[in-house]
């Protein structure tokens, strides 16, 4: 990675990892580990949209939503992939920074 990673999970299904820059996260197709040869991370998708740091992120369980906590005391919900008339949910009035 190219900038300092401050938080990284990887999805449930195994399929994605999800790292934290900043404002901005990162979904990168994870390499297969059955392979027995050099596998690069792939980007999958950048999001975008908080005003401050993430702190934390969570997958669904079936790795189809990733939800991130930030400094700025908001919380957004994303689809892995996109989704027909979806739209990223804010989730604010946290009084505080939301801690992972």
């Amino acid at each position: 990675f190219k900038r300092k990673v401050r938080y990284a999970t990887f999805s449930p299904c195994g399929q994605y990892i999800a790292v934290t820059h900043g404002k901005h996260i990162q979904v990168w197709f994870a390499p297969n580990h059955l392979r027995k040869e050099f596998s690069p991370l792939i980007l999958h998708r950048t999001y975008t949209g908080q005003s401050n740091d993430v702190v934390h992120i969570e997958w669904s369980s079936d790795s189809s939503v990733l939800v991130a906590a930030s400094r700025d005391g908001t919380v957004r919900i994303w689809t892995t992939h996109t989704t027909r008339d979806y739209l990223p949910v804010t989730l604010s009035g946290h009084k505080t920074a939301i801690v992972g």
